[in-house]
């Protein structure tokens, strides 16, 4: 089984998050196996859809709400339903987690525990607030669409609403948080890292390098990373890389040797490897399919 990694174009990605409504007669919504660091959430406004997510089998009818976690594998599949309509909204946790207080990361606490929640279908019956839960992600595509003024404070505001409303239905918990405020503090010692990559990473970025940085050991450093993040340093580098490499491809004119030296990636052989891990083709196969949509 192949899983992609879904990198999901924000319209803005100084706010990530996107949200609309959609049916199988102008999208098509069946999708292979993938993953992404958003959140979604699914509102099934008509037909039935099949998710397999980590395994599971899930159904989600007419009238039901669908939440995957962050990095959770999912596909998804039509069923007999000659129509679907659904509404999507995708995005990451720190667009409601910037202020850097456990006070406010202990509500994101189900989202950020590996293999604790991948996945939560939401109806009348789980929820004596449905209505509201629906309501809520039609003014978000309101706003979205609308882009008013104070928009994205209004979007943010709502998702709190929703996890409130999650919350207080008994649908999340506050479980363990001494191991997710161990957690989070990984996340903020790693800062300094994290933006040295997305800043330099077409240089020649070393697991040294990065160690030097936060002035810790090689062993220390690759357990805190892996335990912050779930990836390795090494595949957290290239997950920039080829986002990078996967934009410049389709947005410029640029050869995939010159991609190559813009990314920081050391041969052909290397990135081509790298590049098709991520995106199921090679780098030519990629920019051809997107030329030829353009």
């Amino acid at each position: 089984m192949y899983i992609e990694t879904e990198i999901i174009q924000m319209p803005d990605p100084s706010f990530p998050i996107k949200t609309y409504i959609v049916d199988n007669l102008n999208l098509k919504l069946a999708a292979n196996y993938h993953v992404h660091p958003e959140i979604e959430i699914i509102y099934m406004i008509k037909g039935s859809m099949t998710f397999r997510i980590s395994g599971c089998d899930v159904v989600v009818n007419e009238g039901k709400i669908l939440l995957i976690n962050s990095m959770a594998v999912h596909a998804s599949s039509l069923t007999s339903d000659p129509y679907v309509k659904m509404c999507l909204l995708q995005f990451k946790p720190d667009v409601i987690y910037s202020s850097g207080h456990f006070s406010e990361f202990k509500y994101l606490a189900p989202f950020l525990q590996e293999g604790d929640l991948n996945y939560q279908i939401i109806d009348s019956k789980l929820s004596k607030d449905f209505q509201e839960l629906t309501k809520c992600l039609n003014e978000i595509v309101i706003e979205f669409t609308r882009k008013t003024i104070a928009y994205e404070l209004s979007i943010k505001s709502i998702i709190y609403r929703i996890l409130t409303i999650l919350y207080r239905n008994g649908i999340f918990n506050l479980n363990n948080m001494i191991n997710l405020y161990k957690k989070k503090e990984n996340f903020k010692r790693l800062e300094p890292v994290i933006n040295y990559v997305e800043n330099n990473y077409k240089d020649d970025i070393t697991l040294e390098k990065a160690c030097d940085i936060l002035k810790i050991n090689y062993y220390y450093f690759c357990r805190v990373f892996k335990n912050a993040t779930g990836n390795t340093f090494i595949q957290y580098l290239n997950f920039v890389r080829i986002s990078v490499a996967e934009n410049l491809l389709v947005t410029t004119d640029m050869t995939i040797t010159d991609v190559i030296f813009e990314t920081g990636f050391s041969s052909l052989s290397y990135f081509n490897r790298t590049f098709k891990k991520f995106k199921g083709c090679s780098p030519s196969q990629y920019k051809k399919f997107y030329i030829s949509k353009s």
